[in-house]
């Protein structure tokens, strides 16, 4: 493995810590695997504040007249509730639709943004 290229890990990694189609918590609370080996219709959906990093397939997200599509490499971040139609475009058997997503606190990030010094206290001292 140490040989293969970093999406090409993160992909086994994120295929063998998933059973089956679907989204997968893992052993850390706020990052899931999420696994699918087929295209899917477009289905209704809230995204809540995450990082979502595709690693191999592809998915196209809608959200009111726009469409966001995404490859391997690419990400979305979602910083507020988001209702919007989700559709896995690139998936098979054979080469799985595989995604990392990553919960953000938003109010634990409020807090460590609230502790970052301003520039007028940073001249102060």
């Amino acid at each position: 493995m140490a040989n293969q290229d970093p999406l090409a890990e993160l992909a086994h990694s994120i295929d063998k810590y998933s059973k089956g189609d679907g989204i997968h918590s893992t052993a850390i609370p706020e990052l899931h695997c999420i696994r699918f080996s087929e295209p899917s219709s477009q289905l209704p959906t809230v995204y809540t504040p995450s990082v979502c990093i595709i690693v191999q397939g592809a998915k196209q997200v809608f959200l009111e007249e726009e469409v966001y599509r995404y490859v391997p490499s690419e990400f979305l971040v979602v910083s507020v509730d988001l209702p919007v139609l989700g559709q896995i475009t690139d998936a098979d058997p054979a080469r799985l639709y595989l995604c990392l997503q990553i919960d953000l606190d938003l109010r634990r990030m409020s807090d460590l943004l609230a502790q970052i010094p301003t520039d007028a206290a940073r001249s102060q001292e």
